[in-house]
């Protein structure tokens, strides 16, 4: 029987949220309340929040089974229990291996969570790592092996890899991130480092759609920064005088002590508390013996940095963090400690990261691209503005991952030149300052990397009504046209990716073209022109040197996040269609592929969806059928084709099905205001709010503008409804429909006919395991649909659309916490979950990881570290000089 998901997350969150809610933050509720009960009653409200209950039993249940029973020992010590907890996760869930910290996929004596099959535990740690910081685990692992010393924590990232020695033996061989978004391409850790900095203050940060506003978070965001550097500065100071914390604070933190001591320092405003950071940093700063430049760069720079000297962490290649944690955790393990202001104060420190941790990294509760933007915005605004290593953290995090040899950052364009040259210039000298760094002289084997510029799907960006009338009469008024700006900012876009490449040597580093973010939010065919002109083979044959250009590939996000599946197959057609797609080129996610459509059918009997985007998809499916590819009823759904095109534009007279088709294909095409004459037209009075009565009837129902209210529907005129506000306000009209049985076996023959041309072309689906399942419809990890796609063993019968090439990525590190190498591993314990023989799962990842290789669009060909580094000297004085 499988595991389900949601009661990993009520189990996990029902442990961990005493620690990760800002209410237990505000009222120690353990030691406020008389039993168990109490605890209990504050504790559900919250739980309601995070997770679906079931019952109220399993939760009180749960709770008493990793708390205990006696509710005095907790009462007086919470902290202690807590640390327990967390020392329990690591003892059943890490081990060592080859001098690394890894995990534990076989179950032993210490196991936790002693019901869970041994690989079953992979999907309680993929969980685990959505809902709290997982590095005081590991810290807390390395000192249960008494490996407390500083040089223990060499090369710890705080992100654990997953796989076990044989799925290692494969990966190391090599593997290629292909889908990777480049703000969200660090850690929580560089977020958190930031964040301490307190240079950052966004009211926006702290809002959220479904979750409401984060109250008071600054506040505490502020108070953590500054237990931090006390905590950091008495640990250093220790060292030479033998304090403890009270006797530190009394003597070297005077005015911190009384409020400290009297729990007057929560009560603080922000602004107060942000003068006793800052005065607390510059008089630590202030010992040493500084230039002014240095002293602005530190006291703007994280503390702690200075505090563990820079030398001593760049040495460790590890991060500030995990030396505070094993520093703080040694203190605490000194003989009977009874530091009792320092234990508040390192678990209150904890408390607020964990809150951080909670609304930055997305869990499992609500899917949806949607709610995927909001964790998305607050996991990687932090800091972009004023770090100078911005660039540096994210290619610094990336090669961490040791298997990793080729990586492709998706950025944004920029409709200014002078932008996207400068962004270039910083990662340019970023990989050129990483390279010198970490790798030798000679060396060949070292991480390539690649841009991809990615155009940002969103809605409208004019809040015009849309006329194209008077577009016709006031051609500099864009925004007139539906989606005229949008497309109007991506040509300018394009121009400037076009021209960077003709740059010597870049074109080998800006490799291809996407577009992103929110599915719905725009339809395929606003990017047709912008592909067909990157495709047009007279745009950047040579760059100013001469030389040839390398071929930009292409990749779109498409049947991601869909409201009906036969939108996001839909969608993944037209792109594969319209936009010139060769073979090599690359469909984001495509989850509309590979789900089981007879689930998602039963899942989504009745849909919401725009009434336009329904009537495509009906359009659509009968062009398939026109092609002779589809066999259907094509009366039945004529009729609903007809029924809905009613809806949309009242008079039918003129309009017939192939004019209705052609009219979808020409939507692909530029809508030129030149050809089109406004003979015979009047200016249109209709707008959002015009009503029948203050028209007439029979003016309201008139065809589009025309003064001849005989006049019939043409293929010209079905083309301007999509630029006229009395059309678009119905077609945008959200519309439910029901799926009835006998559609869904036609579905499935779409759902086929798509794979089957994808296999042909040799396109490659760009699957991301954490990510679809946050995201996507998938329940839980170990259901991710690249097996539908492309099968474990080949059998001579089958048909070609169950072998489709496809490649695994991280998609948002930041986000879902993770790595690449762990999305492999996923993907490898749940066939092993699924019964395959290990051979033959093994065999299957190394043919999954070549595919990711060979389908990268970055360059194969072999440069040692030498001439690639006299390559980006040349580019940046280029760029420079440009």
């Amino acid at each position: 029987m499988k595991i389900d998901t949601k009661y990993i997350d009520r189990t996990l969150n029902t442990i961990l949220s005493p620690f990760r809610n800002i209410e237990f933050f505000e009222n120690d509720i353990f030691k406020n309340s008389k039993n168990i009960s109490e605890v209990l009653n504050e504790l559900y409200p919250i739980l309601n929040k995070e997770i679906e209950i079931l019952n109220l039993d399993e939760l009180e249940l749960t709770f008493k089974k990793f708390y205990g029973l006696s509710f005095q020992k907790l009462k007086d010590n919470p902290e202690k229990r807590y640390l327990q907890l967390l020392k329990s996760f690591s003892e059943s869930f890490l081990t060592h291996r080859d001098g690394e910290i890894t995990f534990k996929y076989w179950n032993s004596e210490k196991d936790i969570f002693k019901a869970f099959d041994s690989v079953e535990k992979v999907l309680i740690w993929n969980s685990l790592t959505r809902i709290i910081p997982t590095d005081i685990i590991g810290v807390l692992f390395l000192r249960a092996n008494k490996l407390n010393d500083l040089e223990n924590l060499k090369n710890y990232s705080s992100i654990i890899k997953l796989e076990d020695k044989q799925l290692n033996s494969i990966l190391k061989k090599g593997i290629s991130e292909t889908h990777l978004h480049a703000s969200a391409s660090t850690d929580f850790y560089n977020s958190w480092k930031n964040l301490m900095r307190l240079k950052n203050r966004n009211e926006s940060f702290y809002e959220d759609r479904i979750l409401g506003k984060f109250e008071k978070l600054e506040k505490f965001k502020v108070l953590a920064a500054i237990y931090r550097i006390l905590l950091a500065d008495f640990i250093c100071k220790r060292d030479e005088d033998e304090l403890d914390f009270k006797r530190y604070l009394k003597e070297k933190r005077k005015d911190i002590y009384y409020k400290l001591e009297y729990k007057e320092i929560k009560d603080g405003n922000t602004q107060e508390l942000e003068e006793i950071f800052h005065k607390l940093k510059e008089n630590i700063i202030s010992n040493g013996n500084f230039t002014v430049e240095e002293f602005e760069k530190l006291k703007n720079g994280d503390i702690l940095r200075y505090i563990w000297k820079e030398e001593d962490i760049e040495e460790l290649k590890t991060n500030e963090e995990n030396i505070f944690l094993m520093k703080c955790l040694n203190y605490l393990d000194l003989g009977e400690n009874k530091d009792k202001i320092f234990l508040e104060c390192f678990f209150d420190y904890l408390k607020v990261k964990n809150v951080y941790f909670k609304i930055m990294v997305q869990g499992n509760k609500v899917k949806g691209l949607d709610i995927f933007t909001n964790y998305f915005k607050r996991s990687t605004k932090i800091g972009a503005d004023e770090d100078e290593y911005w660039w540096e953290h994210r290619i610094r995090t990336q090669f961490k991952d040791s298997n990793l040899k080729k990586v492709e950052f998706r950025i944004s364009p920029s409709t200014s030149f002078d932008i996207m040259k400068k962004e270039l210039l910083a990662i340019f000298q970023s990989y050129k300052k990483v390279l010198e760094s970490e790798f030798f002289d000679g060396d060949i084997d070292f991480p390539k990397i690649g841009i991809i510029y990615h155009f940002i799907k969103s809605r409208d960006q004019s809040k015009l009504q849309k006329c194209w009338y008077k577009k016709c009469k006031n051609k500099s008024e864009h925004g007139l046209l539906n989606f005229n700006k949008n497309i109007i900012q991506y040509e300018k876009e394009k121009k400037n990716i076009l021209e960077l490449r003709k740059i010597r040597n870049l074109s080998k580093y800006i490799v291809g073209v996407d577009g992103a973010s929110i599915e719905n939010n725009t339809e395929p065919w606003v990017f047709t022109s912008i592909y067909d002109g990157i495709r047009d083979s007279d745009n950047g044959y040579r760059c100013d040197s001469g030389r040839g250009i390398k071929s930009l590939g292409f990749s779109f996000h498409a049947g991601e996040d869909f409201r009906h599946i036969i939108t996001g197959i839909r969608r993944i057609d037209e792109t594969m269609k319209y936009f010139k797609y060769h073979s090599g080129d690359r469909i984001g996610h495509g989850i509309a592929l590979g789900v089981d459509m007879k689930r998602w059918c039963e899942h989504h009997p009745v849909i919401i969806l725009p009434r336009v985007e329904y009537f495509e998809n009906l359009i659509w499916m009968w062009g398939k059928s026109r092609e002779r590819i589809l066999e259907m009823n094509l009366t039945y759904l004529e009729k609903l084709i007809f029924d809905t095109g009613k809806d949309i534009y009242g008079k039918m007279d003129g309009i017939t099905i192939f004019n209705l088709w052609e009219m979808y294909c020409k939507k692909f095409e530029k809508f030129h205001v030149e050809d089109i004459s406004t003979k015979g037209y009047s200016p249109c009075l209709i707008s959002v709010d015009s009503n029948i009565e203050e028209l007439g009837r029979e003016r309201f129902e008139r065809v589009l503008c025309f003064k001849d209210k005989n006049q019939i529907w043409t293929l010209e005129s079905l083309l301007k409804a999509y630029h006229c506000e009395k059309y678009l306000c119905r077609m945008n009209e959200p519309i439910q429909i029901r799926i009835k049985k006998e559609e869904i076996e036609i579905f499935e023959k779409l759902q086929k006919l798509v794979l089957k041309k994808i296999s042909e072309d040799g396109i490659i689906i760009e699957t991301n395991p954490t990510s679809n399942m946050a995201i996507g419809e998938l329940k839980s990890i170990f259901e991710h649909y690249i097996t539908n796609l492309n099968r474990l063993e080949y059998e001579k019968d089958d048909e070609n659309y169950k072998y489709l090439m496809v490649s695994i990525n991280s998609d948002d590190p930041s986000v879902f916490n993770s790595i690449l190498s762990n999305e492999f591993a996923y993907i490898y314990y749940s066939l092993i979950n699924e019964g395959y023989p290990k051979e033959v799962v093994l065999r299957w990842i190394d043919k999954v990881r070549e595919y990711g290789m060979n389908s990268s669009f970055i360059d194969d060909k072999k440069q040692n570290l030498d001439k690639t580094i006299i390559e980006l000297c040349e580019i940046i004085e280029t760029l420079n000089k440009y």
